[in-house]
């Protein structure tokens, strides 16, 4: 699994580059899809641990190149999940399929793991549930991907986890 991590003024000034446009949201994904291709990757955990850049807030612009971002990611990794089984079938059916071959293993799945620390305003906040200020991202992960929420205290850490069941 990869991550992508974002943090402080350095993780801003990413996110501005990668969340600008509508296109540049959808380039990053694609890369992404690329680099879990190559590398046999099965998924990708987004950790964006900063606001989104101010001038990109104040129209929601920001976020909704998230949601393109991830959606897109989403879809991507499905894609993926769905080559590799085919490619997987056709080589296991195949005589010439050998011990030798040099291709990535193939992951079960593929995941879309969203670390909540971003609301719908663009802003670091973490809710540690589902709720108005999230569901808008949250719910452009799944199905079949993950919401994640980690919250420690002194003596405990609780753990927040948003599964879609509407499969």
């Amino acid at each position: 699994m990869g991550t992508l991590l974002t943090e402080h003024a350095a993780g801003e000034k990413m996110c501005q580059d990668l969340f600008a446009t509508r296109d540049t949201a959808l380039s990053a994904a694609a890369a992404l899809v690329a680099i879990a291709r190559d590398y046999g990757l099965d998924g990708w955990l987004i950790n964006i641990e900063n606001a989104l850049p101010t001038a990109a807030r104040a129209g929601s612009g920001a976020v909704n190149h998230v949601v393109s971002f991830l959606e897109a990611l989403t879809a991507g990794m499905r894609a993926l999940n769905r080559d590799r089984c085919l490619s997987s079938a056709s080589a296991s059916a195949s005589a010439s399929a050998s011990a030798s071959d040099s291709r990535a293993p193939v992951p079960a799945s593929t995941y879309v793991i969203w670390y909540d620390a971003v609301n719908t305003d663009g802003q670091l906040r973490w809710a540690d549930k589902l709720g108005i200020k999230n569901k808008v991202i949250c719910h452009h992960v799944a199905p079949h991907t993950l919401s994640l929420s980690l919250t420690h205290h002194p003596r405990h850490f609780t753990l927040t986890l948003h599964v879609d069941t509407s499969l």
